[in-house]
């Protein structure tokens, strides 16, 4: 057993399979990542998520590559779509709320973005399936298998993984496409996901399922 729990099972092609399958990208925006973004300005390291950024930057081609197409989730948390216990959160932790405002730049997408054709889901919690189209979105196309990369992992990323399972999707969490601003909960959140809620996979690691079962053109072969 590794520090993160169990061994990982294989990844099997039925669970990334590209016709029921799509790719969660959650909150990569910039008011969580950007010089000059709210958590930024509020003194939080974003090297940790800037690297989950990159990777994720080379992992989404791949994915479309192979026939999985993204599904992109912005956070839009103006006061008026907040609840009550959200607005008391943030006055608890002596955090002001205006982050992800919509209209505004710290709530665009942040190096990686939707093309004209791919969805978009606005969401004002945590969960992306809460108050959001997501989930009759997903039933529509036929969807059982969800790949979850962004931002923070212990936060939306698990909320929307967990939400997600409850739905009755098959979840996979690509490890080094995620990340928090710190290592602990980040880690932390991939053992809770690998105990209970799905699998947790690598870049690699689904490419190399895609690659075998001969879904990648040579050229997008690498992540």
């Amino acid at each position: 057993m590794s520090e993160d729990g169990p061994a990982r099972p294989g990844l099997p092609l039925a669970r990334v399979a590209p016709a029921t399958t799509r790719l969660l990208v959650v909150d990569v925006q910039n008011d969580f990542l950007a010089d000059g973004g709210w958590f930024a300005n509020h003194g939080q390291d974003l090297e940790p998520m800037r690297r989950a950024v990159d990777n994720l930057e080379r992992f989404i081609p791949v994915a479309r590559a192979a026939g999985v197409r993204p599904i992109f989730i912005r956070a839009i948390y103006d006061e008026k779509w907040l609840s009550k216990p959200m607005l008391e959160r943030h006055q608890l932790v002596g955090l002001d709320s205006h982050h992800c405002q919509e209209g505004t730049w710290g709530a665009e997408f942040y190096v990686v973005r939707p093309r004209p054709d791919d969805d978009v889901i606005v969401k004002h919690r945590y969960s992306a399936f809460i108050g959001t189209e997501l989930d009759p979105l997903l039933r529509a196309q036929g969807v059982e298998n969800l790949i979850i990369v962004g931002v923070t992992t212990n936060v939306c990323v698990e909320s929307t993984a967990r939400d997600g399972y409850m739905l009755d999707y098959h979840i996979v969490l690509v490890e080094d496409c995620t990340a928090s601003y710190s290592e602990e909960p980040h880690r932390a959140t991939l053992a809770n996901i690998r105990r209970a809620f799905g699998r947790v996979v690598t870049a690699e690691e689904a490419a190399s399922v895609w690659r075998e079962a001969g879904l990648l053109p040579k050229m997008a072969a690498a992540v």
